[in-house]
């Protein structure tokens, strides 16, 4: 006999998870939009990659 309930539950969790991480992903889309816009000269591009790459890191 399988016990479905608790799959359901890591489901869930894991959605949570999903919507958390995108929702860190789009916080710090929307900073490095304001950053652009506020920063006179722009973000320098090893800073936006190091940014990506973080980002990319921690969502893996």
């Amino acid at each position: 006999m399988i016990d479905r309930s608790r799959y359901r539950a890591d489901v869930a969790t894991l959605s949570l998870w999903r919507r958390g991480t995108a929702g860190l992903e789009l916080l710090v889309v929307v900073a490095l939009v304001g950053l652009e816009a506020l920063w006179v000269d722009g973000p320098p591009v090893p800073f936006l990659i190091a940014v990506g790459a973080t980002v990319g890191l921690v969502e893996s």
